[in-house]
């Protein structure tokens, strides 16, 4: 159906404008936009230049999963370039920190990171099934005995150990891979990051479509030797609702040789202070087929489990959730269409 769909749309004059490339008949566009399920009208308004955004289905109830696309002027080696550049790359007023970890990880790749005096008190009293910040036990244990809680330096020395535990934690992850993905035990019902981080990319069938290696590199990394373009891990402190959520995400870039028309990247959660349980966002850039001026899909999709979207009040706050996720996957694809046509850093 769908090959039949873009040929329409390739030889349609009222639907093709002249002046816009056509859409590309790569079997990397097809199935992209297969499985992710853009309409025929859709794939008209991005050929345009227009950002297309749409909630896809989710397994349940604690995911959220949205899709967006749209074209952009630049080749798929320039985007990814900027990409790469993580801490230009993810500059805005909701990113109040960001580095990268350096190889191996070192408690001072985290010296920046300032952690708010609410949530270094917050740790103070944490106990597994009762704690404001997302703590596996073992850390939760660390924190509370080795930091005395009663002296002025308090706050300083839960600060220095907390760094020091996500610095070994990254360490043990680039050894052991998703194994050392940690358990959160902050509420009643423990959280399994790996369980949940790999079922977020086995619900990504336009992955394992496209490139079957490089899911299995991303489910099975570093077990899986793959020659990625890049692969680094960056931490964040942005704001997000009522607390800024500090966050730690492993960035893989990758082109497989069977898909030549496609860069594709991956940022998967390896841990965050609040909220968000895991997530994964896929960013793929193909190449659009056109001959006056190289551009390319932007198509970026991201899945994410939240604790916050179930009981009593879960479908409020998924109405809320979805709202404002969709408007920020729009707002940003607009942000990164302005800046990388106007030649902005």
């Amino acid at each position: 159906m769908w090959a039949a769909v873009l040929a329409v749309l390739l030889v349609s004059g009222t639907a093709t404008p002249r002046a816009q490339p056509p859409i590309s008949p790569e079997p990397a566009y097809s199935v992209l936009l297969r499985d992710v399920g853009f309409s025929p009208g859709q794939l008209v308004l991005a050929r345009n230049g227009q950002i297309v955004v749409k909630l896809l289905p989710t397994p349940q109830p604690k995911e959220v999963a949205v899709a967006g696309v749209t074209r952009i002027a630049v080749t798929k080696e320039q985007f990814f370039a900027r990409y790469r550049d993580i801490v230009r790359f993810k500059q805005h007023e909701a990113v109040k920190q960001l580095g990268r970890f350096s190889q191996p990880p070192d408690a001072d790749d985290l010296a920046r990171l300032e952690f708010s005096p609410d949530m270094l008190d917050d740790l103070r009293t944490c106990r597994p099934g009762d704690c404001k910040v997302k703590l596996p036990h073992a850390w939760m244990t660390t924190l509370r005995e080795q930091v005395n809680w009663s002296s002025r330096s308090a706050h300083t020395d839960a600060q220095d150990l907390f760094r020091a535990l996500l610095a070994a934690y990254v360490a043990e992850y680039q050894v052991n891979g998703t194994s050392a993905l940690v358990e959160y035990r902050d509420k009643e019902a423990p959280a399994r990051l790996a369980e949940q981080s790999t079922a977020l990319i086995q619900h990504s069938p336009y992955l394992n479509a496209l490139s079957p290696d490089f899911a299995r590199y991303l489910i099975a990394y570093p077990r899986v030797h793959l020659p990625v373009l890049d692969s680094f891990i960056y931490w964040s402190q942005e704001q997000f609702g009522l607390k800024p959520v500090v966050s730690i995400s492993h960035v893989s870039v990758y082109q497989d040789p069977a898909q030549p028309s496609v860069m594709m990247g991956a940022s998967r959660q390896l841990y965050a202070t609040h909220y968000f349980e895991a997530s994964l966002g896929l960013t793929f850039a193909v190449d659009d087929g056109g001959t006056i001026r190289p551009g390319i899909y932007l198509i970026y999709v991201n899945r994410t489990m939240a604790d916050a979207l179930t009981g009593s009040f879960g479908k409020v706050r998924r109405s809320v959730v979805h709202n404002r996720t969709r408007d920020g996957v729009e707002e940003t694809l607009a942000a990164l269409k302005r800046r990388l046509e106007g030649g902005e850093r």
